[in-house]
């Protein structure tokens, strides 16, 4: 009898970050192959959509501004007040390639803040993987395994460090990396590019094997 096979389920964790502006008004970036964005990680979610990877869970580390702060646009369109903060406009733009978006259960941000001590940074970290395994061993228990895909752009400069812990605890897990991924903007360019750097983070995997 043939194995059935087992059902992929794709996540992406990413560094939620504010909605850029400019003179108080939106500052969309043109990227190739997606279109115009209005968000840092949107171009992210939208590069996953167009090479058929259908998001079924995000996890995202959110600082209290970007969870509870309006975005500071003039010309942002008539929205009810909980798309009008930064998560919520970041919801409001990708609810085109991820429908369910705005359920419960779809993105599940963990608290973060740029000044938090060292020793609650490591806690954010290990929570955020632990909420992530929570959800790994739910699809496992159905059958089913995970593909974990990452957005390193935005955040503080030691962001990437924290996503990359998480990403070496989950690999220790057996959690299968996807697509690694960075935005790579300039203002002022007629098109952008979200990049893949799958390559960078290999190396890791040869530093550890040495």
């Amino acid at each position: 009898m043939e194995k059935k096979k087992s059902v992929e389920k794709h996540i992406m964790l990413l560094f939620l970050s504010i909605v850029q502006t400019r003179d108080k008004k939106l500052s969309p970036a043109p990227y190739q192959g997606i279109g115009e964005t209005h968000t840092t990680n949107e171009s992210a979610v939208r590069y996953l959509a167009s090479k058929d990877v259908a998001l079924d869970r995000m996890f995202a580390l959110v600082t209290e501004s970007v969870r509870n702060q309006d975005v500071p646009a003039e010309d942002l369109p008539a929205l009810p007040p909980n798309e009008r903060t930064h998560l919520g406009y970041f919801k409001h733009r990708i609810k085109d390639v991820c429908p369910k978006i705005d359920s419960e259960e779809f993105l599940v941000d963990y608290p973060y803040e740029a000044k938090m001590p060292a020793g609650e940074m490591m806690l954010a970290v290990t929570g955020l993987a632990a909420r992530i395994m929570d959800y790994v061993q739910e699809v496992r228990k159905a059958g089913g395994e995970v593909k974990l895909h990452v957005d390193t752009t935005g955040g503080m400069r030691h962001t990437n460090m924290m996503l990359l812990a998480v990403m070496r605890l989950l690999q220790y897990n057996d959690v299968q990396i996807g697509h690694i991924l960075y935005s790579d903007y300039e203002r002022g360019r007629a098109e952008n590019y979200v990049e893949e750097i799958n390559n960078v983070y290999g190396l890791f995997n040869v530093v550890a094997g040495a």
